[in-house]
């Protein structure tokens, strides 16, 4: 394979220069003649056409934008199901998750047209590929009860990137060309991937920044309870107390219809977790600016956090059916919150009376175990908190509609 600098291929490449911009057109044997920007032109290689170990002609897709910069892809030659997920046996569907352009209006967002390169982050412009965040996802079966199984197949940062542009009428042609990571399953894998789509580009709008207020009062009634203490030396103990009445699988993942509460307080500091402290009336204040202090409750508010857009503090959350979350919000914007602690430490009584954003209330009385609180303070890593299944193989791809894993811990 030869790398020939522009200048050495004028007999099919003239750039033209006008009023200091610069376009290159690339003239086809067909007489059709390709003009591209030449700032986006690194260079032009010619070589023998790449053969690839999987080809994935898509004729259906299934894209959500999660607000901010980011966008999740899937690409597919058969049906996808709403979670973004293989419909039948034998099935490929590639998902990325992309860093584009932020869209100024969600309901019609859209990727920008462009050239987005796999690694990097949460960068725009590329395509986050750590722990199989992109990849394709294989069905090879199905379980007892009834579901498909299957495994994913990551990509390999840096060996290729997805190429998209639109015609006239809006139409979209995308074209993924890469590597696979190296795997580590017993059975023999493909090293290489192709997808091509050539259509329209339709995206779900999942932006949490343009929630739907609660428009009812709530009196939540969960059924149960996830929580996590960490400590800040010096300043108080924060907790995160998530409140739920949805259906969990064996990981404590959301994958029904149903509710949530997540009420993130302070206490008193301490090295390890001493839930008797958890005891008393508390005050609000804000999650992002303060100030915080011991006996703090945290108002709810949406936070941007690397590229997205995220509810943070106190506030509800709605669920439909296989735990997708709803754009429906109440942020907690004032009232009450006091929680008793039984003699023996056993048990915990949260007794709020909340106002969310729109003057709404939002009631709850609960009495469950306090070994639901995780003291995260003494362990090396995150206790696995209540969440939206991600990120594993044939589960649903909704990715970033997260609870309880963004903590204010702020001096």
């Amino acid at each position: 394979m030869k790398k020939y600098i522009l200048s050495f291929i004028l007999m099919c490449v003239s750039t033209v220069i006008m009023a200091q911009e610069r376009s290159t057109f690339i003239h086809m044997k067909s007489g059709n003649i390709v003009e591209m920007n030449y700032n986006d032109i690194d260079s032009i290689t010619i070589g023998e056409t790449m053969t690839f170990d999987e080809v994935i002609n898509a004729t259906y897709i299934k894209h959500i934008y999660y607000g901010g910069t980011n966008y999740l892809l899937h690409f597919s030659d058969k049906p996808i199901s709403d979670e973004g997920l293989p419909t039948e046996v034998g099935q490929r569907v590639l998902r990325l998750n992309v860093f584009a352009v932020k869209s100024p209006d969600s309901n019609n967002a859209f990727v920008k047209a462009g050239r987005y390169v796999l690694g990097g982050g949460n960068t725009e412009g590329h395509i986050q590929v750590e722990n199989n965040y992109s990849g394709v996802l294989y069905s090879t079966g199905v379980s007892e009860s009834g579901e498909l199984e299957g495994y994913i197949l990551g990509l390999e940062e840096g060996s290729g990137s997805l190429n998209l542009s639109y015609e006239g009428d809006g139409t979209a042609n995308a074209v993924l060309k890469a590597s696979f990571a190296e795997s580590n399953m017993n059975i023999e894998v493909p090293k290489s991937v192709m997808v091509s789509y050539n259509g329209p580009m339709p995206i779900e709008n999942q932006d949490p920044a343009s929630y739907i207020c609660l428009t009812e009062d709530v009196q939540m009634q969960p059924i149960g309870l996830s929580g996590g203490y960490s400590n800040v030396e010096g300043s108080y103990g924060s907790y995160d107390l998530t409140f739920y009445n949805c259906e969990l699988d064996k990981d404590g993942f959301i994958v029904g219809a149903g509710e949530l509460v997540n009420i993130s307080l302070l206490t008193e500091e301490g090295a390890t977790m001493d839930v008797s402290k958890l005891a008393g009336e508390y005050t609000p204040t804000s999650a992002s600016v303060g100030p915080w202090a011991p006996g703090n409750y945290m108002l709810g508010e949406m936070y941007q956090w690397y590229g997205m857009t995220v509810p943070i503090g106190t506030y509800y959350a709605l669920y439909g059916e296989k735990g997708a979350e709803t754009r429906v919000k109440g942020l907690v914007t004032g009232g009450t919150l006091k929680i008793t602690i039984s003699d023996d430490l056993k048990k915990i009584t949260v007794d709020a009376d909340f106002t969310v954003e729109g003057g709404n209330k939002l009631t709850m009385n609960y009495t469950t175990d306090t070994d639901k609180i995780i003291d995260r303070a003494t362990l090396s890593i995150p206790a696995k908190p209540v969440v939206d299944k991600t990120l594993e193989p044939l589960k649903k791809s909704n990715v970033f509609n997260r609870t309880n894993t963004i903590t204010m811990v702020k001096k």
